[in-house]
């Protein structure tokens, strides 16, 4: 972990973790293929270490997602803790060291996430190989009930807003979309008419107002800004957004890489 402000590391991990996520509150947490462990992110002390013997394998854990408070973890697992088992999701309370639930997933997980309040579950699933994405879906935690899913086109990447409920998700055809998780609607945002790039990121702001677009590392087509509410483009005049993209709370400030003449 990083302090940004003044550029140096502040803690290192070990093993280096096949996933990782840190909250707003300073948890941390890491997959290695046999076991997950949460950190108190503000020292290299770990909370919790969660399987069975650090010495035994069991797990192929991935891609951990910790609720704001840092007492459960959920991870990619599999049935019957090989490569070769049906993927699942795995619960986990964190304190003590127990599963508290489990559910298949149909496929293997690109991206997962609590929604703000900790009460739903977002993930981006794709099929072995990650040749096509299944779809986007929300699970309850508790119970591993499908709430939503969103599989009417090859969504790949996904950003929430902090109302919980507003999804951008992107996909393979360089289309834009907008939907509520709870209701399950979608819209459609104006198609960007790519001629040749694609869009590789969304992100949202945190009122889901806006969403932002990165194209293909330094194209000549920039990227682009939707309206959320009505789908329209609204892209400021000589923006150009490269992936990765990184949203300031405000609304107003975007992180960008440039290359080294600005374009």
């Amino acid at each position: 972990s990083w302090d940004w402000r003044e550029g140096v590391g502040v803690d290192h991990y070990t093993p280096t973790p096949t996933g990782a996520m840190i909250t707003p509150h300073g948890f941390a947490a890491g997959t290695t293929s046999d076991y997950v462990a949460v950190w108190d992110g503000g020292s290299d002390n770990r909370v919790a270490v969660l399987g069975n013997d650090e010495d035994e394998v069991r797990g192929q854990f991935d891609m951990p997602a910790l609720t704001s408070d840092g007492t459960r973890v959920a991870t990619l697992s599999s049935d019957d803790g090989t490569v070769e088992g049906e993927p699942h999701i795995q619960v986990w309370e964190v304190g003590a060291g127990e599963i508290v639930s489990e559910f298949p997933i149909g496929g293997l997980l690109t991206d997962l996430f609590y929604t703000p309040d900790d009460a739903s579950l977002v993930g981006v699933v794709a099929e072995p190989g990650y040749a096509t994405h299944v779809g986007v879906f929300v699970w309850d935690p508790e119970t591993g009930e499908e709430l939503q899913r969103f599989d009417d086109a090859d969504y790949y990447q996904v950003s929430l807003a902090a109302d919980g409920r507003t999804l951008a998700m992107a996909t393979d055809n360089a289309r834009a979309h907008v939907a509520d998780i709870q209701t399950g609607e979608v819209r459609d945002l104006e198609d960007p008419d790519l001629e040749y790039s694609e869009l590789h990121e969304v992100q949202i702001s945190v009122d889901g107002s806006l969403v932002y677009g990165a194209t293909s590392e330094f194209s000549d087509e920039p990227g682009f800004v939707w309206d959320a509410r009505d789908g329209d483009l609204v892209t400021p005049d000589n923006l150009v957004l490269n992936p990765p993209l990184g949203v300031h709370p405000d609304g107003e400030l975007i992180a960008t890489p440039s290359a080294p003449e600005g374009g």
